[in-house]
């Protein structure tokens, strides 16, 4: 994750690069706003982000439409805790306006019906 400084320069150039985009759409759609990355990802990053109604430009993606759902992040781990740390990690490189994510993904999973599975012999 980047440190303060990095963040405001982030969101700065952010704020640079959809100067034009925020005159031309309403302010409540996010339809035209791109989508950047506090890092360069890697392969195996790119393969667990599932975009919807987003377009690619070159190498720029950007929102397109205005239903607000844009992408999915996944992590397929053998371990939930593991793989819910690996999710929300990918998802904290990623710089969208207004961006909003469930944090209880996996939670209920990990807390309780993990253990019960485990119980009984599932797991």
């Amino acid at each position: 994750m980047p440190d303060g400084s990095e963040v405001i320069n982030l969101l700065q150039n952010y704020k640079m690069h959809n100067q034009r985009d925020c005159r031309s759409i309403d302010k409540y759609s996010p339809e035209g706003l791109r989508i950047l990355f506090c890092e360069k990802l890697t392969e195996k990053e790119w393969e667990r982000i599932h975009f919807s109604e987003v377009s690619k430009n070159d190498d720029e993606y950007v929102i397109a439409a205005q239903s607000g759902y844009v992408m999915c992040v996944t992590s397929p781990d053998k371990n939930a805790e593991e793989a819910r740390k690996k999710a929300y990690s990918l998802v904290d490189k990623i710089v969208l306006p207004r961006m909003f994510y469930r944090y209880d993904i996996g939670l209920k999973f990990i807390e309780k019906d993990q253990k019960l599975l485990k119980k009984r012999g599932y797991l």
